[in-house]
């Protein structure tokens, strides 16, 4: 498996263990759509 392939597998076991709660308007849940930023440093 190549390093790329490990840092995707990585970013998204972070994506996916987060939480993540409903967007509110009016005091219902709606559906939304995010951007979840993912930064890495390589040491």
């Amino acid at each position: 498996m190549s390093a790329c392939c490990d840092v995707n597998a990585v970013a998204l076991k972070s994506v996916m263990e987060s939480r993540y709660y409903p967007g509110i308007q009016n005091g219902s849940p709606i559906k939304v759509w995010f951007t979840v930023p993912i930064r890495f440093q390589l040491d």
